[in-house]
């Protein structure tokens, strides 16, 4: 995750051209119950798994950005 962060921060200090960033990842990454599972590709979560995945993702963005809970 915190490579996709710098690559994005890399790609938004080149204005005279178009920049691509090309990723191997990982499905469902950081999301206990998706990681890995290519049954989520295209299946939205329903509500409450939708809460549960935000708030693992607001989690490890915090640990990326060195904020704590």
């Amino acid at each position: 995750m915190e490579e996709i962060i710098n690559a994005c921060a890399l790609a938004r200090a080149i204005v005279e051209k178009p920049v691509v960033i090309i990723a191997r990842t990982i499905p469902g990454k950081g999301v206990d119950f998706m990681e890995y599972d290519f049954n989520w590709h295209g299946k939205p979560p329903d509500h409450e798994q939708a809460k549960i995945a935000l708030h693992e993702l607001r989690t490890l963005k915090g640990k990326i950005r060195g904020e704590h809970e």
